[in-house]
Order: structure tokens, then C-alpha cells, then sequence
């Protein structure tokens, strides 16, 4: 009776997984679930910038399509508070100093 009773602990056991399969399993869920909250957040975030940009842009082109309208038919009052100028592209280079365009003596 020993036997068949030590061949039913060994069947339950393998039934339930060793130890190391179970904390690989767990494992793997965990990191699928932290890269499927990583992705959920990144899109959330680049979906916002996205739309920041594009109003954005929809408020230069309606600034730039203003400036046809005849004077004073657009209050100041209506302006958008987030209107600023787009930053330049690259620097703009500083004229020279009159010291550095002069030639050293000799």
C-alpha cells in the first residue's frame, strides 16, 4: 500500500506544477502586465501632445487667416491667452562685436 500511496503524492504533486514553473508563470503575467500598463500610459501621453500640437496649430492658421479681416472687427478680447510665437528653427546669430572684426596689429 506504501507504493501506491507514495505514486499518488507524486501525481498530485506533478498536477500542481513544481515550484519553478509557477514563479515563471507568475512571472511572465507580471511583466505583460506592467508593459500593458506602460503602453496604456505612453499612448494616453503622446495622444495629448498630439492634440496640444495640432491645437495649436489650428490657432496659427486661424491667427493667419484673421489677418484678412478688415481692422477692428476682431476684439482683442477674442484672442487666444495660449497665441505665442513659434520659436525659430535654428539660432539666429549675433551680429559681431566691432572689437572682434578688427585685425591684430603686426
Amino acid at each position: 500500500m506504501s507504493g501506491q500511496a507514495s505514486m499518488d503524492v507524486a501525481t498530485a504533486s506533478r498536477r500542481a506544477g513544481s515550484l519553478r514553473a509557477r514563479l515563471l508563470w507568475f512571472l511572465l503575467a507580471a511583466i505583460v502586465l506592467a508593459g500593458a500598463v506602460q503602453a496604456l500610459v505612453t499612448y494616453r501621453t503622446v495622444l495629448r501632445e498630439a492634440d496640444e500640437i495640432f491645437d495649436y496649430h489650428m490657432q496659427q492658421m486661424a491667427m493667419s487667416l484673421r489677418s484678412g479681416l478688415p481692422p477692428g472687427s476682431c476684439s482683442r478680447a477674442q484672442r487666444s491667452p495660449l497665441h505665442r510665437p513659434s520659436p525659430p528653427l535654428w539660432p539666429i546669430p549675433s551680429p559681431p562685436s566691432p572689437a572682434s572684426t578688427r585685425l591684430p596689429p603686426g
